[in-house]
């Protein structure tokens, strides 16, 4: 974790004006990836309405943890990180094109990643979880950032994550009939699904190492989604994170069946080669479903019936 500051005891109270002042003035993302999955899910993810589960975690312990980004360019303030790497490859600022810290999962890929990047994944991490939603429909927010970007677009090293629902009702082309939730909001052409990836969501060209048929393989749309890409190459503003790109904020949604049990795995991979991370940022509290309470009163001409009783007599 990074703090930047150190204080003495004895010039605490001295100095703490003057701290405060300037971490205001750059403040740089913390994360903390001592937080074990659990602690993540519980206790930086979870939101109202949902129940959770058999718990899993397949990767290295760094990949994953929880992000303070307030007084950074991301513009979720706080929750948990999920990356490809050590999660404190994010700190910024972003003084290198092509960071990465290791400590991923080398070797571990997922195949429905891969079936998303059209390349074969390596450095898994991925978070699973049953749940059971008190609503009808399931939500939360995330940011996707990446090295990659910008000049590996359209290269064959698109990086990927999902989030993959499956259980009643659900029908898709993932493992166990999931569908993916991670999808570009409103595409130009009707009935195509997108999903994020380096070479769906980013500046609309091909970088040096890229070439447009790579990226015609994700979607053919890949270059009109620029409205959801933030360029963040060469930013070295200490509020900066290290990523040089990443996606506005965007919202997984789902229809879900109120009271049903259902399985969500949350994962993100290399694609291609084990280099230049990559990681997604998934808004705290936000992973929720709507519920509704509902209360009923009986009363006779505007006086309470049954004090208090909870049973509802016809007429």
């Amino acid at each position: 974790m990074i703090y930047n500051r150190i204080l003495n005891n004895a010039k605490a109270l001295v100095l703490l004006p003057l701290l405060l002042a300037a971490t205001g003035a750059g403040a740089q993302l913390i994360t903390d990836n001592t937080v074990t999955p659990e602690q993540a899910l519980l206790e930086y993810l979870l939101g109202e309405g949902v129940e959770v589960s058999n718990i899993t975690f397949s990767g290295d312990l760094n990949q994953i943890g929880s992000f303070d980004a307030n007084a950074t360019n991301i513009d979720i303030p706080d929750g948990i990180i999920l990356a490809t790497g050590d999660i404190d490859v994010a700190i910024g600022p972003n003084d290198a094109g092509g960071a990465g810290l290791g400590g991923g999962n080398f070797g571990a890929g997922d195949p429905d990643l891969t079936a998303l990047s059209t390349f074969n994944t390596n450095d898994a991490a991925i978070l699973e979880f049953d749940f059971v939603p008190s609503g009808d429909s399931l939500i939360f927010n995330y940011i996707f950032a990446s090295e990659e970007y910008n000049e590996y677009v359209c290269g064959s090293v698109n990086d990927a994550f999902g989030f993959f629902l499956s259980g009643p009702g659900i029908v898709g082309p993932y493992s166990d009939n999931a569908i993916n939730l991670a999808t570009i909001p409103n595409p130009v052409l009707e009935g195509e699904t997108i999903p994020v990836t380096i070479n769906s969501v980013n500046n609309g060209q091909p970088g040096f190492a890229g070439t447009a048929s790579n990226c015609n393989q994700v979607s053919e749309q890949w270059n009109l989604n620029t409205d959801y890409y933030v360029d963040n190459d060469g930013n070295n503003d200490p509020t900066s994170v290290q990523f040089d790109g990443f996606t506005v904020i965007l919202t997984a949604a789902a229809q879900v069946q109120c009271g049903q049990t259902y399985h969500i795995k949350i994962a993100i991979a290399d694609a291609g080669d084990t280099a230049f991370d990559s990681a997604v940022f998934l808004e705290g509290g936000s992973f929720s479903s709507n519920s509704a309470s509902i209360e009923a009163s009986a009363s006779i001409g505007g006086a309470p019936v049954f004090l208090g009783d909870s049973v509802v007599v016809e007429g």
